[in-house]
């Protein structure tokens, strides 16, 4: 009798195990599994619901790039992860050990960044050709209803300002202490920026430094760079859009390219075999 339990004990485990992952939904001939889609709702803590979607989404578009061909090299993923660790301010030891603190297989993650770039190059060779280039109209429209966003990062002033730049940290401070001196190997130019002339940190340094004062030096990875401040002119609040229009239509890009995917991954769906087999 205990035998008898026992084996129906381990065959209800069986069974519990194999349904656990067992294939839940069949797209194209490719399956999502019931392990999937749980694991997806923990990962990005959403609903079962948004986790099927989104998994549906990530089978449609592999099953594209395969049809597309795309191609990816060795070369282009190790390139990839070096800018990746290069970024973060890592070596690719330091950036190894890190994913490992965190459980991550380096081989998968060099898997999962080749997909990332396959999905890339596939949006460039056959989505980005559908966004057409935005006119003036469009980017003003888009800037008066998304006009909030842009609110904190437009700029109340340019800053004329004289920079001195050199390969050397040491003939740049000898420069910035004696600024009426020609010092050889630093290169001066007067310049009018406002915050798209520059990343957005380095404009903040300069619009926090006194007028007649130099900012602290800059590496810039070439070189080094500081920033004597002439004077601030303020602007009105109308010219805002031209202050902010490269950040306009960095946004309006994003929100097209969403469109344009969102409109291609549903042409798939509509044209794709899937089946629900158990949720």
């Amino acid at each position: 009798m205990k035998l008898i339990i026992t084996l129906i004990t381990l065959l209800l485990t069986f069974i519990k195990a194999d349904m656990v992952d067992a294939i839940a939904i069949d797209v194209n001939g490719k399956p999502i599994t019931t392990l999937e889609i749980e694991r997806m709702e923990k990962k990005l803590n959403i609903s079962k619901k948004m986790a099927v979607e989104l998994l549906i989404q990530d089978r449609l578009e592999k099953k594209a790039i395969e049809d597309a061909k795309i191609e990816v090299s060795d070369e282009e993923v190790d390139a990839k992860i070096r800018e990746i660790a290069s970024k973060k301010g890592l070596s690719l030891d330091m950036l190894r050990s890190a994913l490992q603190k965190e459980g991550i297989n380096f081989n998968k993650y060099k898997e999962e960044i080749k997909n990332a770039i396959k999905k890339e190059k596939f949006f460039i060779k056959e989505i980005i050709p559908s966004i057409k280039k935005p006119t003036e109209e469009d980017l003003k429209l888009f800037y008066q209803t998304h006009k909030n966003e842009f609110t904190n990062t437009a700029p109340m002033s340019q800053i004329s300002v004289i920079s001195y730049f050199s390969k050397s940290s040491k003939k740049l401070k000898e420069a910035i202490s004696n600024p009426m001196m020609v010092v050889n190997g630093v290169i001066r130019k007067n310049q009018l920026i406002g915050l798209n002339d520059v990343p957005q940190k380095v404009y903040q340094l300069i619009a926090n430094t006194p007028e007649g004062s130099f900012t602290k030096p800059i590496n810039t990875g070439r070189g080094f760079v500081a920033y004597y401040i002439k004077s601030k002119s303020m602007q009105s609040m109308d010219s805002s859009f031209d202050m902010v229009k490269n950040q306009v239509e960095s946004r309006w890009l994003q929100e097209e390219r969403k469109k344009a995917m969102k409109d291609f991954v549903n042409k798939l769906r509509n044209s794709a075999e899937i089946r629900i087999i158990r949720l």
